[in-house]
């Protein structure tokens, strides 16, 4: 890494071909019976930590095809909803504080289990509706201390890209759970990461 970005590993590689892969939305508010919680504990069992167990229930439950090599998969938590665009204008400013405090407080999402189990199964992405993808209660990260460890063993271990804050709302009226991911970040040259379009075809 240089002062210019970080050179042969910079995003706009990962642009020169992009994402083109099977989507498979995995809808954890239907399976939790509401939005899953910001977690309270390092407990796998904490209903705001999504684990291996979790993952693989999801997928039984929502009638997929088991996750395999090269698929691209995405995590509805509900905690996304809280910036939901249509209503955000018609909130006062007392309330859009109260939703901004409470999104950036912590977010339910994938634990440590749940990530080593998708990077077993060799994915390529994962994604959610929140800033992160993956579970952070008040002090810790999903399963153990170290926050972020799901970037640490996804991201920089095992290179599995992770898109974050998508808007779900049109597959879930259509429960449209498996289809054709296409994703194409910017060639921001160096960069960590970057925008892009992502879109979902079934």
């Amino acid at each position: 890494m240089t002062t210019y970005g970080l050179g042969p590993l910079g995003v706009e590689h990962v642009a020169e071909k992009g994402f083109v892969c099977r989507g498979v939305l995995l809808d954890g508010v239907a399976y939790h019976g509401g939005p899953l919680p910001i977690p309270t504990s390092r407990e796998k069992s904490d209903p705001g930590i999504v684990s291996d167990e979790d993952v693989r229930k999801m997928v039984e439950r929502q009638g997929l095809k088991p996750i395999e090599e090269g698929d691209c998969v995405l995590l509805y938590t509900g905690h996304g909803d809280i910036w939901d665009p249509d209503d955000w204008d018609t909130f006062s400013a007392e309330e859009k504080q109260h939703r901004i405090a409470k999104f950036n407080s912590g977010e339910p999402g994938f634990g440590l289990s749940g990530c080593e189990y998708l990077a077993r199964r060799k994915i390529i992405l994962w994604g959610s509706d929140t800033w992160g993808s993956e579970a952070v209660g008040p002090g810790f990260g999903g399963e153990n201390d170290q926050p972020f460890e799901c970037h640490i063993k996804m991201m920089t271990q095992r290179g599995i890209w992770n898109i974050e804050n998508l808007d779900f709302s049109q597959l879930l009226a259509d429960k449209a759970y498996d289809f054709l991911f296409v994703w194409s970040p910017l060639k921001m040259k160096g960069a960590t990461g970057s925008a892009g379009n992502p879109v979902a075809l079934y």
